[in-house]
C-alpha cells in the first residue's frame, strides 16, 4: 500500500500523482479505508496505525529524555490537532510510554519528573517558612 511505503502517513493531495487517478477517486478511497478501520483521515492526510506506532516511539524517546513534553510541541512537530494527539496518547499510553506517564495540563510527564518537581516546590516552601538570620 502506498501509504505504508511512506511511513504510514500521506497527504491525499500527493496520492493522485503516484497512482494516476483524480483527487476525487483518492478522496473516496481514503474515506472507504477510514470507514473500514484501515486508517484515519486527519487534516487531509491518511494516517495508519504504522504512523501512530512511529509517533509513539518518538514521544517515548522525548519523554524519556526530557521527563516532560508539551502537547503543543507534538502538534507543531507532526501537524496534528491537539484533540487527536490527546486521543492517540490516551489510547496508547499504557502500552507504549514509560510506566507512570500521565497527561497533566497539556503535557506528558513521567512519574519521576512529577516527583522531582514536587520535591523542588516542597524545598522552596520549607525554605520560605523557616526563620532567617539577618546578621
Amino acid at each position: 500500500m502506498l501509504v505504508e511505503e511512506n511511513g504510514g502517513r500521506m497527504s491525499l493531495k500527493d496520492m493522485p500523482s503516484h497512482i494516476g487517478v483524480g483527487i476525487e477517486v483518492v478522496e473516496r478511497a481514503a474515506e472507504t479505508l477510514a470507514a473500514k478501520g484501515h486508517g484515519q483521515l486527519i487534516n487531509f492526510s491518511l494516517i495508519t496505525p504504522l504512523y501512530l506506532d512511529f509517533l509513539m516511539e518518538e514521544v517515548y524517546d522525548d519523554v524519556s529524555d526530557q521527563g516532560r513534553v508539551p502537547l503543543s510541541d507534538l502538534t507543531n512537530k507532526y501537524w496534528l490537532p491537539l484533540d487527536y494527539v490527546k486521543e492517540v496518547l490516551a489510547a496508547r499510553m499504557e502500552d507504549q510510554l514509560p510506566a507512570g506517564c500521565q497527561i497533566i495540563s497539556n503535557c506528558i510527564v513521567t512519574k519521576t519528573f512529577s516527583e522531582r518537581e514536587k520535591c523542588k516546590v516542597r524545598g522552596i516552601l520549607r525554605a520560605v517558612t523557616k526563620p532567617v538570620a539577618l546578621s
